[in-house]
């Protein structure tokens, strides 16, 4: 699959420069402010070209949203004074994606009415005669073709509800309509997703999507979710860490591996995959090796237990790599063709990989996570030399 595997937001709400790493369904989790809605609200700007100009921090430099996608760059830049695309900016061919639709549920929902539209929008045509069970969930709620605007062979719909619906109902139709909304390659992005559909119904909508970026505060769905729950902080880590703790539940609880980095997840979620054992740990980035022990310290006070894997370097209790970071275990030759260098063999140390590549760090951190989640075997050393920690823990 092609997925969505890092995200860089500059100059827009939250973000005055980010990289968030996204799994292929993610729940973001965090306090107020800390970004969530706005990486939502960031790729509906570089899907559907959707800007509010209250969300701009700097409005004399340029807004930027670039996505990696299949290891390929695609970056949109909005510059001022009218914030259009500024095509010399951009980076990367668009119509090589043009196929990929997103999907955005705002915290407080649209109208059936404007949800209906955005659905029936995301198919390629829509035909005069295709008004009906295929296309429109229960098609008699509404007063349907009020005023048709036809642009040949296509036909734009004015929906109308013939009567209000309840809140749980709305919730159920919505669930309904995406299932009857077949697109190939669909990001959906919802904030508060209990606002938009009842609980039970989102989890099936989320394995029906491509990819799903998801933001809830029922702490039971939360503590249950079965894919990557990526944590952002506003302020440090010691001072959030309530944000994983509180919603805990010991009747759900899973083992915590306890790592440096949000670069780190995609290695760890990819073995964990390939050793079939998802169901059983979930990937905590800690901010570095230096809140290790706090974070594990805080869990251990929940009777939530924890495994800590870290890089050969760091200078922490627990499980640790043989070499000095995780990301000496991607294949040289990709390392090579990626950043012109010319390894014979893999690095030996960390220096010898990050003097002899002119990027900075976090870019060769980002790069090779990306390696990890398309190219990382069963077999690899990396997998091979944490299944004995994972397997007795």
């Amino acid at each position: 699959m092609i997925l969505i595997e890092h995200l860089f937001i500059k100059n827009y709400k939250a973000f005055k420069k980010e990289s968030i790493v996204l799994g292929d369904h993610t729940l973001f989790i965090g306090t107020h402010l800390s970004g969530k809605t706005t990486i939502l609200e960031a790729l509906d700007l570089f899907f559907n070209h959707q800007l509010d100009y209250r969300y701009i921090r700097n409005k004399t430099q340029d807004i930027v949203i670039e996505c990696l996608i299949d290891e390929k760059r695609y970056r949109k830049v909005f510059s001022p004074p009218h914030f259009t695309m500024n095509g010399h900016k951009c980076i990367g061919n668009f119509n090589e994606i043009h196929h990929i639709k997103y999907l955005y549920l705002p915290k407080k929902p649209h109208t059936i009415e404007h949800f209906f539209n955005q659905c029936i929008a995301l198919n390629k045509t829509i035909h005069d005669d295709d008004f009906d069970q295929r296309t429109i969930y229960n098609a008699n709620l509404f007063f349907n073709k009020i005023s048709q605007v036809r642009t040949h062979p296509t036909v734009e719909y004015t929906l109308r509800l013939k009567a209000p619906l309840s809140l749980q109902t709305q919730k159920k139709v919505r669930a309904e309509q995406l299932k009857l909304t077949p697109v190939e390659s669909l990001i959906l992005g919802v904030d508060h997703c209990e606002n938009s559909f009842n609980t039970d119904d989102v989890l099936p909508l989320v394995g029906q999507s491509y990819q799903s970026l998801l933001i809830s505060k029922q702490k039971q769905w939360i503590n249950t979710f079965p894919y990557t729950v990526m944590p952002l902080y506003k302020h440090a880590v010691k001072d959030e860490m309530g944000i994983y703790t509180t919603p805990m539940h010991k009747r759900y609880k899973k083992t915590m591996i306890l790592v440096e980095g949000k670069y780190d997840v995609p290695w760890f979620e990819t073995a964990l995959k390939l050793l079939r054992l998802s169901e059983r740990f979930r990937v905590i980035p800690c901010g570095g090796y230096g809140n290790i022990q706090f974070v594990k310290q805080q869990f251990e006070k929940e009777d939530i237990p924890t495994i800590v894997i870290a890089d050969g370097d760091a200078t922490v209790s627990g499980h640790k790599l043989k070499r000095d970071i995780i990301e000496l275990y991607a294949d040289y030759r990709y390392i090579n063709e990626k950043f012109n260098t010319d390894f014979h063999m893999t690095p030996p140390h960390k220096y010898a990989l990050f003097n002899r590549i002119k990027e900075k760090d976090d870019v060769v951190k980002k790069v090779l996570s990306s390696w990890a989640k398309n190219y990382l075997t069963e077999d690899a050393a990396f997998v091979q030399e944490i299944k004995p920690w994972l397997m007795k823990a």
